[in-house]
């Protein structure tokens, strides 16, 4: 995993993910995702075969189902390996706002995986720092606040590998564009 020191373009999009605390911030990980760019396209196993075109997209057809039966049970794995939930308000390259009914310590360290897709799963892995949102300045009541599963916390994401990191990327992109020509055909 690389460090990141770089401001990315942010979105506020509602993505599920899973959490595991860490005990620091080089604790060793625990998931590791498999690079969409390592697939092979149909292009590519045309160019590279001599197998008739309706073939390869049987065995493209195939291939996106087995993976989809895979991810399935991938994510019930997932479950029990990173036991609490969380729910995103914004995401970017950087980092995220997010809510979870996880008891979140301030300064903690923990290993988060969103959900950017679900058929195929998408999935990207971080490890970062959490934070509670600063309560607005009139409010007297930031312990109680920091108790609430509604409670915005940020997460600075200081280990994401390249792949990951690209993932979140176009995850945040893709999210702009479909608001920008949902915002458009709504006027």
């Amino acid at each position: 995993m690389a460090h990141h020191q770089s401001t990315y373009a942010k979105v506020s999009a509602f993505v599920r993910g899973r959490l595991r605390f860490l005990s620091g911030p080089n604790a060793p990980t625990s998931f590791t995702s498999i690079p969409k760019s390592s697939r092979i396209t149909q292009d590519d196993l045309a160019r590279q075969t001599n197998l008739p075109e309706a073939f390869i997209t049987f065995l493209q057809a195939m291939d996106t189902k087995i993976e989809t039966v895979l991810s399935l049970l991938r994510r019930g794995d997932l479950e029990n390996d990173f036991p609490f939930t969380f729910e995103t308000l914004e995401v970017s390259g950087s980092g995220m706002r997010f809510t979870s009914e996880a008891p979140l310590i301030p300064n903690s360290y923990a290993e988060v995986i969103l959900f950017l897709g679900d058929y195929p799963l998408g999935l990207a892995s971080a490890v970062g720092k959490i934070q509670p949102e600063a309560p607005p300045p009139e409010s007297h009541q930031a312990e109680q606040i920091y108790d609430s599963p509604t409670h915005p916390w940020v997460m600075q994401f200081t280990r994401i590998r390249e792949a990951d990191l690209d993932a979140i990327i176009q995850f945040v992109f893709q999210e702009e564009r479909r608001k920008k020509r949902t915002h458009h055909w709504d006027r």
